[in-house]
């Protein structure tokens, strides 16, 4: 390794929090809450899957408008 890329994981380890294993411990993570988003997290629910839900918007229902 060189001395940029040395120096890189250096800062990165010294600023990147800790995370074990247990803290996040998902079957599945969607990327948006939109219909076939609600839609798989709720499939895998009923599977008995841990689904995790990860959505840009302060609210969920992706574009859908009721």
């Amino acid at each position: 390794m060189d001395s940029k890329a040395e120096s890189a994981v250096k800062a990165a380890s010294k600023t990147t929090k800790a995370v074990k294993k247990s803290d996040y411990d998902y079957d599945l993570v969607v990327i948006g809450s939109g219909p076939s988003g609600q839609r798989a997290a709720i499939q895998a629910a009923k599977i008995g899957k841990r689904a995790a839900v990860i959505e840009r918007a302060r609210a969920v229902g992706g574009v859908c408008v009721n």
